[in-house]
């Protein structure tokens, strides 16, 4: 079977798809084509060559004053229009006097990382999209199409995000970013034969929702907000690296959570799928003591509103585990106050029993008398952690089958 990656535009935020690439690298996971728009081009265009690690080397140098010459300020206006490319294009014209930032630095720096030969002699397929200026007509360049010694022009105009910076030119053409057309060349990848196509999408939106449940495509996109597509700061690039490789273990069923990352060991999923079961049973009966109304008027008086929360609390799966891990991370923003980076979940339900244990909380036949006990609990844990957190209705069910389906 034919696979190939997919990496879409999102500037500075691109490092989130190198920690992807990690991932799939520890997991064994290779693909024939690699594709990609604007700062995705780039990394595709690594991908291309083999060298993840050269990969890694190039963001950890990235800096602004590594792309922009000059000590360039960046009008804001100009960042939010480009970050809305769809709605950005009618005014393209009209900034045909704005020359943009120097980015000879920037060209400089991919001359230096970028091996042309080697990639030209590689197995694997490659594709970027760029688009024509002044006709605003898309370009979908291939290996085929790129001379020798062009292929920092083509990367180059795929990245070509004016305003902010200057048109490329190749052959008298002028081009701009491929993300004014397309930032996620998934079509790209089929077109050059993929039967399947794993995509990580860097946006904050979802480039193509079309392609979310496609069954040829596995759509990967962040767990949390990755911050403006401008920002080159060390400590942001590093930090988005280090998310794509946790998001990605969790796509891949490595670890879990969301907000949270949890590890389960291997002998012991068997376990907390069987609890996953007993808890998602426990909930389900407890959360119809969860009323919108108590106007009979209202048909839908009683809900899964407990188990609705926790569905927007899921990143991939949607197993009764991941609703598990899903209520774990609701007990965890009660409960724990360390910051370990990846969570152990039999330390942790081990930690859930002993804050039962040493709270005093005693289990009651009624539902109202064991709301009761939670809310104690937790305000015995907000003196202890010296912070304030008022509960919410759904939180302290969730809270409360989980202890019942621990402890019974």
């Amino acid at each position: 079977m034919k696979k190939a990656i997919a990496f879409s535009g999102g500037g500075s935020k691109g490092s989130y798809q190198v920690g992807v690439w990690q991932a799939l690298n520890e997991f064994g996971y290779e693909f024939d084509i690699a594709v990609g728009t604007s700062i995705g081009a780039i990394n595709a265009g690594f991908y291309v060559q083999g060298d993840y690690g050269l990969c890694k080397e190039f963001w950890e140098t990235l800096s602004t004053s590594g792309i922009m010459g000059n000590d360039y300020k960046i009008d804001s206006k100009l960042i939010s229009l480009a970050e809305e490319m769809k709605s950005i294009k009618p005014f393209l014209k009209s900034y045909l006097v704005y020359k943009g930032a120097d980015v000879v630095p920037f060209r400089e720096m991919l001359i230096r990382f970028i091996d042309d030969e080697k990639f030209l002699l590689s197995d694997v397929e490659y594709a970027l999209i760029t688009v024509k200026f002044p006709s605003l007509t898309s370009v979908e360049i291939t290996k085929k199409d790129i001379m020798p010694g062009k292929l920092f022009d083509w990367a180059a105009a795929s990245c070509a995000c004016y305003p902010i910076f200057p048109m490329a030119v190749i052959d008298n053409q002028s081009y701009v970013d491929g993300g004014y057309y397309d930032k996620l060349p998934i079509a790209s990848a089929f077109k050059l034969g993929a039967e399947e196509v794993f995509a990580v999408d860097i946006g904050t939106e979802i480039c193509h929702k079309e392609y979310l449940y496609h069954p040829l495509v596995k759509y990967m996109y962040p767990s949390i907000e990755l911050g403006p597509f401008m920002s080159f700061e060390y400590d942001v690039i590093m930090r988005n690296m280090r998310t794509g490789y946790l998001d990605a273990c969790k796509f891949l069923g490595k670890l879990y959570g969301k907000k949270y990352t949890f590890n389960i060991k291997d002998k012991r999923k068997e376990f907390f799928e069987l609890l996953a079961y007993r808890f998602i049973s426990k909930l389900s009966v407890i959360e119809t003591y969860s009323k919108r109304s108590e106007n009979i008027i209202n048909k839908s008086a009683v809900s899964a509103r407990c188990t609705h929360l926790l569905a927007g609390k899921l990143y991939y799966g949607k197993t009764p585990l991941d609703y598990l891990i899903a209520a774990f991370e609701t007990c965890a923003d009660y409960i724990y106050d360390g910051d370990e980076e990846i969570l152990d979940v039999d330390k942790f339900t081990e930690l859930l029993l002993l804050v039962v244990s040493e709270s005093g909380f005693k289990f009651s036949s009624t539902i109202e008398k064991n709301i009761t006990e939670i809310k104690k609990l937790i305000k015995t844990i907000n003196n202890l952690h010296k912070k304030e957190i008022n509960p919410n209705t759904e939180d302290i069910l969730i809270m409360l089958a989980v202890f019942t389906a621990l402890c019974e």
